[in-house]
């Protein structure tokens, strides 16, 4: 059940999560299932953590800013950081399983290929790498019996901390990771609704999507979509809220983000095999949305280890 009073009927709530849930910390991912859900005063939520819902039972909307999706048995919805959003129960009570996700501070699992590349586009890894097309992502799981009996099993090793609890729940979050990153390369491609790959600007976001280390030419492009380049980039920047290049830019730092929490391989190397040709700039830019240049971000891992081990020696 939730951990906090409901507020006012139509009152706006800034939940703080990281504090409400030691396992954050610990393990970058908390569970919470609230059965029987209702919000008859269609309570709006901000989340400081990555949020995702599990319907698993019934039927409702959910509510983005003004948009409304449909949500049924089996839909999933990844609501990017600070988002205001709620489920409007207007056709009766839900059952739901919510994951808090804390991809900032702790490194997502890596996923077998191709799967891996798509992950970045199902989980932001940092408010700053934001867009029009990640503050909800929006999908049906393929095998939705698999996925509640994973999150059920994930929610239980949360709850109740036996022995390995950590190792165990990080191993079902994978797993329920690649159900998600399986359903959604099987959805490919509009993130939004009413747009699909005939749209230009969703055929380019697409095309960057598959070589994010490639060098483009904004002629290239443009002559791929079958327009003038400003038509073009005035087309893109309506449909994701970025130039085309910063989309690009955004999307190699999240690949660098991952692979230095996910491997050993030198900044030089991630550079490159991020579409950097210049490691200075590649510094420069890393920091100017992470916030740390690399060599810093990187250490958080080892911290975050560190916490680990710690609050394991404590609990014993």
């Amino acid at each position: 059940m939730s951990r906090f009073t409901p507020p006012p009927a139509g009152s706006h709530q800034r939940v703080k999560l990281k504090q409400q849930f030691p396992s954050l910390a610990l393990t970058g991912v908390a569970a919470e299932f609230f059965p029987r859900y209702r919000n008859p005063k269609r309570i709006r939520f901000e989340h400081d953590v990555v949020y995702l819902s599990f319907v698993m039972r019934g039927r409702c909307e959910h509510v983005l800013q003004e948009t409304r999706y449909p949500e049924r048995p089996g839909s999933v919805s990844v609501v990017h950081y600070g988002q205001s959003h709620y489920f409007d129960t207007i056709h009766g009570a839900i059952d739901v399983m919510n994951l808090y996700i804390d991809p900032v501070n702790h490194p997502l699992p890596r996923l077998p290929d191709p799967l891996n590349e798509l992950l970045p586009g199902l989980v932001s890894l940092h408010r700053n790498l934001g867009h029009h097309l990640n503050r909800v992502v929006r999908f049906e799981q393929e095998n939705v019996q698999h996925s509640l009996r994973v999150l059920q099993a994930l929610h239980e090793e949360l709850s109740c901390r036996r022995t390995g609890w950590e190792e165990a729940s990080r191993d079902l979050f994978r797993v329920f990771l690649i159900e998600c990153v399986r359903s959604l390369l099987r959805k490919r491609p509009p993130y939004v609704p009413g747009r699909d790959v005939s749209f230009p600007a969703e055929k380019i976001r697409q095309c960057l999507e598959k070589d994010v280390t490639r060098s483009w030419s904004l002629s290239e492009l443009a002559s791929m979509a079958g327009l003038k380049r400003q038509s073009l980039c005035r087309s893109f920047k309506r449909h994701t809220g970025q130039t085309v290049f910063n989309y690009l830019l955004q999307r190699r730092i999240q690949k660098a983000m991952y692979l230095l929490r996910s491997t050993e391989d030198k900044v030089l190397s991630i550079a490159g095999d991020c579409g950097f040709r210049d490691v200075a700039y590649f510094n420069t830019q890393f920091r100017r949305f992470v916030g740390h240049p690399p060599r810093a971000y990187r250490q958080l891992k080892h911290q975050d280890m560190r916490r680990v081990d710690s609050g394991r020696i404590k609990k014993e």
